[in-house]
């Protein structure tokens, strides 16, 4: 958990929004040629995690760590998100929004987490 001050907000809300801005959405069948594949975009084209990976890589080089989550969208399409855990709640990065929003804010059904060490749990409701 980190403590948001102004300047992380300030930090987190520019890389969510700038990210969202400089990579176009392209599924990995499109972009990779195979269905499923995991990279910080390199080409400017990339999917929901590709894009959260890209995010989270620059998070962490201003020291605001952050973790990958997996959810059902209110359209039912399965999706992969960023979130920042600060002492003023848990945020999601989502390239379908411009906006940084509260954990509790969208309609998602939550499904995975990562957490330490990489390996991913069930998130329980």
């Amino acid at each position: 958990m980190i403590k948001l001050t102004p300047e992380k907000w300030k930090t987190i809300t520019d890389i969510n929004r700038q990210v969202n801005f400089a990579i176009e959405y392209l599924s990995d069948q499109e972009n990779y040629g195979i269905s499923d594949y995991w990279a910080i975009p390199k080409n400017g084209k990339g999917d929901c995690e590709d894009i959260q990976l890209m995010k989270q890589d620059l998070l962490k080089k201003q020291g605001i760590e952050s973790f990958m989550a997996t959810c059902w969208t209110e359209t039912g399409e399965y999706h992969a998100v960023l979130l920042v855990d600060t002492n003023k709640g848990t945020f999601v990065l989502d390239n379908r929004y411009k906006t940084v929003w509260n954990y509790d804010e969208l309609d998602y059904a939550w499904d995975k987490i990562e957490v330490e060490g990489g390996k991913w749990v069930e998130i329980l409701s």
